[in-house]
Formats: C-alpha cells, sequence, structure tokens
C-alpha cells in the first residue's frame, strides 16, 4: 500500500479522498461484533478503524442506493445459483 498523500485538509489514501478533520467516536461493541471486526481487520490486513469506516461507507451507498433509486441488493451462490435478497 502507498504511503498516504497529504494536501492540506484533505489526505488521498488507495484512490479516495478522506477529510483530515474526523470526528472522533468511543464505540461499545458486543463479543459478536468485536470477534467480526477483528477477523475483518485481519482478513484484510487493515486496521480496525479502517474495517469500521469502510463498512459504514458500503452501509451508506446500500441504504441510499434501495432508498433513492429502488435498487435491490442480491448475493448468489456461484455453484447452485440461488440468490438471496438482502434487505438494508
Amino acid at each position: 500500500m502507498a504511503a498516504p498523500l497529504q494536501l492540506g485538509p484533505v489526505v488521498l489514501v488507495e484512490n479516495r479522498w478522506y477529510i483530515t478533520t474526523m470526528s472522533k467516536f468511543t464505540i461499545e461493541f458486543g463479543p459478536k461484533s468485536s470477534d467480526a471486526l477483528d477477523r475483518l481487520a485481519t482478513q484484510l490486513e487493515r486496521p480496525k478503524t479502517e474495517v469500521v469506516r469502510r463498512a459504514l461507507d458500503t452501509y451508506n451507498e446500500l441504504v441510499r442506493a434501495a432508498r433513492d433509486e429502488g435498487k435491490r441488493v442480491i448475493i448468489e451462490d456461484p455453484k447452485t445459483g440461488d440468490k438471496q435478497l438482502l434487505i438494508v
């Protein structure tokens, strides 16, 4: 991964721009969510904060597409072709 490019109050990380004046939150996770976060951070080889930010960005986009554009999110099993609608 390339080093972030800092330009004033914004930074470029992996082709995405972020405002560097960030809000800070304290979040308490239960065991199941905590384990999921640990697992994802390990699998993606990313810090937990980045995993949470990416998850929020993804969820925000799914909700926006469903609400504003009437789109649906469907996952498909490539082996069986079975499809499942994800509720957002």
